[in-house]
């Protein structure tokens, strides 16, 4: 499938044999987008444009363009007296007008009004990495996926195809590049950054950095970076990332420390495993070192053999007992924003 005749030279299928964890991966996605933006999570539209991914169904009423969409909104009945539009007997004066939300007076109507306001687009299945929870790239996979799959990437035209596409149904504010590998591994992505901003589009990249360039980043106006560390320290992010042996950790530290010097914080994510899960002191602290705007923890989400690396029973007794209580009072004392309240939940769930 593509949107309005936006084909590209990847839409053919994948190899057969090739297992697609799409579907288990898709909860995977929504979970990072609700860390990112958690105020546009359930609104975003996901279009995974790379071969083996799935595009959300979605449906355009054309006669409802946006042209005069408040007007129209001003227009619609109420439903059983209790919807969202404004009653068309009595409208009110012109004064008192308020603002109708349109994507609530699509809800009342039961059919679509507006295209969607975040979109998140995957850009390529390449990776500079192998973290050892990744279920594309993991060293533990009992089934890895096949070269082929991995050289599948869009091109910047065909984003801005999409883009295009989707703009005419009005209402896309915000857009989201990641990938089932490393975004900034893709030859053209600043040439995709460029194309979104030019927009004036809110612009978060899901990435682990290494392969950017943070000047540009910074030159570019990218808004939000949701960036995986998975460690405080350099012997546990080579642990979690096993092919990283040079000078990774230095060189991301390098580019943290630029952000915080021209005032540009962005959000780092910790997914925990056994490599890390001692640290969580520690990774507060590095954070606070370089003004991340926010700390996400999660635990891995594991499968088809990277359950070995989730964590033991007795880490998950003392992050629940000990080190979760001491890194949320860092945190406040460090000023430094977390979700370690949810990220406790999900231990006393017994999540993954």
């Amino acid at each position: 499938m593509t949107l309005a005749g936006c084909r590209t030279p990847n839409d053919a299928a994948e190899p057969p044999g090739v297992a697609d964890p799409a579907q288990v991966r898709g909860a995977h996605d929504h979970e990072m987008v609700k860390a990112l933006t958690p105020d546009r999570a359930d609104q975003a539209f996901r279009i995974g444009v790379l071969p083996g991914r799935p595009r959300s169904d979605w449906v355009v009423a054309d006669a409802h363009r946006l042209d005069r969409l408040g007007e129209r909104a001003a227009r619609l009945p109420r439903r059983g007296g209790g919807g969202f539009g404004v009653s068309a007997a009595k409208p009110p004066a012109a004064a008192h007008k308020k603002r109708v939300d349109p994507r609530l007076v699509a809800m009342d109507r039961g059919e679509p009004i507006l295209g969607p306001q975040t979109l998140h687009i995957d850009v390529t299945n390449g990776c500079n990495t192998n973290c050892v929870t990744c279920w594309d790239h993991s060293p533990l996979l009992q089934i890895g996926r096949s070269v082929a799959w991995k050289k599948q990437k869009i091109d910047a035209a065909a984003l801005a195809c999409i883009l295009n596409d989707v703009a005419e149904l009005g209402g896309l504010s915000a857009v989201i590049l990641s990938g089932m590998g490393e975004p900034f591994t893709h030859p053209e992505i600043y040439d995709m950054i460029a194309e979104v901003k030019r927009r004036g589009l809110h612009l978060t990249i899901i990435t682990n950095l290494v392969a950017a360039d943070a000047q540009r980043i910074v030159e570019l106006g990218v808004d939000q970076l949701l960036i995986g560390i998975h460690g405080a320290s350099e012997s546990s992010y080579r642990s979690f990332h096993p092919n990283f042996v040079r000078d990774e950790w230095p060189r991301l530290l390098g580019m943290l420390q630029l952000f915080a010097d021209h005032g540009r914080r962005y959000k780092h994510v910790h997914v925990i495993c056994q490599t890390n899960a001692a640290e969580l002191v520690e990774i507060v602290q590095l954070g606070a070192r370089y003004g991340a705007e926010q700390l996400n923890f999660k635990l891995a989400s594991l499968r088809e053999g990277t359950e070995r690396i989730g964590i033991t029973a007795e880490q998950r007794l003392r992050l629940r007992s000990e080190l979760i209580p001491l890194a949320i009072a860092e945190a406040a004392r460090l000023g430094v924003p977390t979700n370690l309240a949810v990220f406790a939940q999900q231990l006393a769930a017994g999540g993954d």
